[in-house]
């Protein structure tokens, strides 16, 4: 059929799905998306469909969601030999959980990517590629696509060789790259040493890295310290999550790495054993070099009395101005020492071992919230606690209130002043500030009149 031939639906398929209006509709109002996730649920003939029919009256595609789709590795081979090089203006491409395997990625690299040059965005995530795919789509596949800025690779079995493949091969070759996702893979601790010394070099405008669910353990972290997070400069979310880098990981990170990502907003290391001393390591040289960090994930930490300790220390000294997620270190427990009034909370501590786990992780997230919230509107004046109280002075008319007040505000004004001063009309307020240890009180003392006519406002 011709490029801008209608789209019929074959005949010999049986009835037209709904989801192919969606394709009519692209090709009779010349749209540039096309959403059909979740749509052909692992039909053949409807892959064939779109890929012969489909895909070649909307030429001027720049978008394309086949999400959920489970065309498996036979669709990835149609969509690679004749579906995409019918769109070759494409820029976005998900391919998410289509169960494609090795083979699909290997025709998507070979056949498909260097037909649309033009790609800035694809995701294969949860297809389980394995190396083998991994390794294809570093050869051959990237380099055919030189202009990507997002590529997720999350939930596909890749172990160390197929990372070792994307970092000297596929990330050299997609240098504009500035995010990255291979969670929930298989990576190791080699893997995560090829990424950090040979791929993230190579993506040096990289802002966002998920690396959360795999085993790179305590030396994996010490060598993205050392050699990858240098190289990235301006991160601004790194997700290393379920890893089991343990206490040395987080010190590793915390003295060598953090600081080289001054521009850091988000970092997750939720479920990594790194217990208390990894906490202190973490809350005692990591935290100042995070100033503009927004969410610290470190829950399932096995985080203790120490560990809670050395962070309400911590932040005593300087809060991040824009911290407003702190998870795993429970802030409630060191109000005494923070200073902090109970009263603050927006809920009582909850125990996570008689009760509802989930309820107590969201009770301490909400009470660090406000805590954290204190400890920033105290740092923005000057890092003095501000306090202010109301005192309502009423009796009848001439009996001494005004002169009461003003001798409490002003002692160092002679009494014989203080008794001459007049009668109070009305309500008058009179402030007084007074300072001790490092907190400010304001006390507002408000002066109610005695005379009759003002009985009604006591």
């Amino acid at each position: 059929m011709s490029a801008r031939e209608a789209p019929n639906w074959p005949e010999d398929h049986g009835e037209e799905p709904g989801w192919w209006r969606r394709v009519r509709s692209a090709y009779e109002d010349n749209e540039t998306a096309l959403d059909l996730s979740y749509s052909l649920n692992g039909d053949e003939s409807a892959t064939k469909a779109l890929v012969e029919r489909g895909l070649p009256s909307v030429p001027q595609l720049t978008q394309l969601n086949l999400k959920r789709s489970s065309i498996g590795a036979e669709g990835a081979k149609a969509l690679a030999e004749r579906g995409l090089p019918s769109v070759p203006q494409l820029t976005q491409l998900n391919l998410f959980w289509n169960v494609i395997r090795a083979e699909g990625a290997k025709a998507l690299a070979e056949r498909g990517l260097p037909s649309v040059p033009q790609l800035t965005q694809l995701d294969l995530g949860a297809n389980s590629i394995g190396d083998e795919g991994a390794k294809a789509l570093a050869e051959r596949g990237l380099p055919s696509v030189p202009q990507l800025t997002q590529l997720c690779l999350g939930g596909n079995m890749i172990g160390d060789e197929g990372a070792k493949a994307l970092a000297e091969g596929g990330l050299p070759s997609v240098p504009q790259l500035t995010q990255l996702n291979l969670n929930s893979n298989v990576i190791g601790v080699d893997g995560a040493k090829a990424l950090a010394e040979r791929g993230m070099p190579s993506v040096q405008q990289l802002t966002q890295l998920d690396l959360g669910n795999n085993s790179i353990g305590a030396e994996g972290a010490k060598v993205l310290a050392e050699r990858g997070l240098p190289s990235v400069p301006q991160l601004t979310q790194l997700d290393l999550s379920d890893n089991s880098i343990g206490t040395e990981g987080a010190k590793a990170l915390a003295e060598q790495g953090l600081q080289r990502v001054p521009q850091l907003t988000l970092l997750s290391l939720s479920r990594n054993g790194i217990g208390d001393e990894g906490a202190r390591a973490l809350a005692d040289s990591g935290l100042q070099h995070c100033t503009n960090l927004v969410s610290l994930d470190l829950g399932f930490n096995r985080i203790g009395p120490e560990g809670n300790t050395a962070f309400a220390n911590a932040l005593l000294r300087k809060v991040p101005p824009a911290l407003t997620d702190l998870l795993g270190v429970d802030l409630a427990s060191c109000l005494p020492m923070m200073k902090i009034p109970v009263e603050l909370l927006s809920q009582k501590p909850k125990s996570s071992v008689s009760g509802d786990q989930l309820q107590a992780i969201e009770v301490q997230h909400d009470n660090n919230k406000s805590v954290l919230s204190y400890l920033r509107q105290s740092a923005g004046s000057n890092g003095r606690s501000i306090s202010m109280g109301k005192i309502l002075v009423c009796g009848p008319p001439a009996a001494g209130k005004t002169c009461l007040v003003h001798r409490m505000i002003q002692p160092e004004v002679p009494y014989e002043t203080v008794e001459s001063i007049g009668m109070t009309n009305g309500i008058e307020m009179m402030p007084y500030r007074a300072g001790r240890e490092g907190k400010d009180l304001e006390v507002r003392f408000y002066d109610f009149a005695g005379q009759s006519v003002y009985a009604t406002s006591h």
